[in-house]
């Protein structure tokens, strides 16, 4: 049953209240944290490894991004994990993970591991006071669990390390550029862990945005992604706009390099926008938008 309005918006009030007091104290305690490194002469070692085998390959990479983006801001060093098991693999796809770290080579700017270096899980806050109760010239390796939640607090961030994202994007297999504005309609599927109202969005919208931008660039194609194994009804999409259902990777980095894009509740079209140099569209949901992105209402299906 849907819940009232007035109790969605209540939910909704509290919830960024909360998020804006978590996040100043992240960015705080990063700062602190930073300056204890300096002080104590720390050797810091970052690095996100598959932690939850039911993430796709969009949420493995935007951790990766987001460990980049604390590293930078720690002044650490960040090491990179191959992706190991990336959940939504097509059935004829044997080469599936290998594709995604192929699509981001975070190897190329990955500082090298110590001989017999091992990585201790923590999560963001505990980092803070590792570093915080560290002894001098010390040296502190750590497995992150939430990197994700730095980029939030602090989407600023994001600014800092674009160029670096931005040269380990490959073309998967031999696309060439498109002259086009995407945009991304993420629907629940039943592998996804969360709630079905959450994850899915209403598509008008999202058709709107694209329209709204197609007269901006009328020479450009006007493509909408959808996952390919995802119930959808194309009904309410006009002939302007064309339908398109190819893989994540090819996904992906076609929205990197899009004109403007239409962004869906996706770490994957989500760190597409952070790549992107157009125009990027956002809807409210669990990540912070970065500066300069325009918000899309989108109305919840429940």
């Amino acid at each position: 049953m849907p819940l009232p309005t007035s109790l969605v918006s209540v939910k909704s009030l509290a919830r960024r209240v909360y998020n804006r007091f978590r996040f100043a104290a992240v960015k705080c305690g990063v700062q602190i944290a930073r300056w204890f490194s300096v002080k104590k002469s720390l050797q810091i070692y970052l690095t996100v490894s598959d932690l939850s085998k039911t993430n796709g390959g969009g949420a493995q990479l935007h951790a990766r991004a987001s460990c980049l983006a604390l590293s930078d801001a720690l002044g650490c060093k960040f090491t990179n994990t191959p992706l190991e098991v990336v959940d939504h693999a097509p059935s004829d796809q044997s080469d599936w993970t290998m594709r995604w770290n192929s699509l981001m080579n975070f190897d190329a700017i990955s500082s090298p591991r110590l001989p017999g270096q091992s990585f201790e899980q923590r999560s963001l806050g505990s980092l803070i006071w590792r570093v915080i109760l560290s002894r001098n010239f010390e040296v502190i390796a750590v497995n992150l669990v939430n990197p994700t939640l730095f980029t939030d607090a602090d989407p600023s961030s994001w600014q800092k390390v674009s160029s670096k994202l931005k040269s380990v994007l490959r073309a998967p297999g031999s696309l060439s550029h498109h002259d086009e504005v995407c945009g991304h309609y993420r629907l629940w599927q039943p592998k996804d862990v969360g709630d079905q109202a959450i994850r899915s969005s209403a598509l008008l919208p999202v058709i709107k945005a694209l329209g709204e931008l197609a007269n901006q660039f009328p020479q450009s194609q006007i493509t909408l992604f959808v996952s390919p194994d995802a119930s959808f009804d194309s009904s309410a999409v006009p002939r302007t706009i064309s339908i398109d259902t190819s893989d994540a990777p090819e996904a992906f980095w076609r929205m990197c390099n899009a004109k403007a894009l239409v962004i869906g509740k996706s770490s994957l079209s989500f760190l597409a926008g952070i790549l992107c140099e157009g125009e990027v569209y956002c809807p409210e949901f669990w990540h912070t938008p970065k500066p300069g992105w325009r918000l899309l209402n989108l109305v919840e299906t429940h």
